[in-house]
């Protein structure tokens, strides 16, 4: 779907949580990373409406969410105890109830700036673009996601990653910058693309370097953030292909 500007936002924005509210309300399990798990398997394992023919017939809209200033939602949510977390194109990540898509509270807080980058080329650059993860942190229930940053010099909106309480939205930490936006004509990096990964206190994401002219390929190179605490490791591996390098991740763990 292609979306040009804030009028199909506005519609993106409500289709999305339509879809969320239906699922919802018949499966009460926790569905914690995009397409469910570390593995990106997208398996519904428990029994629900939209599992069984006889029912999806008889499934409607129960609730809607449209934030204040909704710039669309690009991200799928996740879910976990009760909390649907879902990040918009404003800028801003949602928390809210699971039963009744009611506001319980949000990341930034009302008033402060929004996490959004200066250069808006396709729908992976608004905002929060890319869905959060559901992770522990020093045994704390955690939503880890990837935002552009303006706070970043040179103020531009290079992209890093964000650690909030699960219960709160507390800030537990924020990494160093990692996906770098420059205005030299050639520095141009996002991670809309990436949904974070956890694994073995680990935050996987990948950012997408565009270089210029446009004609230039995209290259995609994974980032490994060590994710104890404050203690950080930056690990730059080099591919030129990042579905070639999430296979090979998958395969391993899944052989082990």
């Amino acid at each position: 779907m292609r979306l040009p500007g804030p009028k199909g936002d506005a519609r993106v924005s409500s289709i999305v949580l339509f879809l969320v509210a239906i699922g919802l309300s018949g499966c009460s399990k926790d569905w914690p990373a995009f397409r469910h798990d570390f593995l990106r398997s997208g398996g519904q394992i428990n029994d629900s409406p939209l599992s069984d023919p006889s029912k999806v017939q008889s499934l409607h809209v129960v609730h809607t969410y449209t934030p204040p200033g909704a710039m669309g939602f690009r991200a799928s949510p996740v879910v976990y105890k009760g909390v649907v977390y879902v990040g918009n194109g404003n800028g801003y990540l949602y928390a809210l109830d699971a039963g009744t898509l009611n506001y319980l509270w949000q990341y930034l807080a009302p008033g402060q700036p929004a996490l959004t980058q200066t250069w808006l080329s396709n729908p992976s650059s608004y905002g929060l673009a890319s869905s959060a993860t559901i992770a522990k942190i020093n045994g704390t229930d955690a939503v880890v996601f990837g935002a552009p940053d303006r706070s970043i010099p040179p103020g531009l909106g290079s992209g890093r990653l964000f650690a909030i309480r699960a219960d709160n939205g507390q800030e537990i930490w924020k990494s160093p910058g990692l996906a770098t936006l420059l205005s030299d004509g050639a520095t141009h990096e996002q991670s809309g693309y990436s949904s974070p990964l956890v694994w073995n206190d680990h935050v996987y994401i990948g950012d997408v370097r565009a270089a210029f002219p446009r004609s230039t390929r995209q290259r995609v190179r994974p980032v490994v953030v060590k994710c104890l605490g404050r203690k950080w490791r930056d690990n730059y591996e080099n591919r030129s292909d990042w579905r070639q390098w999430t296979h090979r991740f998958k395969a391993r763990h899944q052989a082990s």
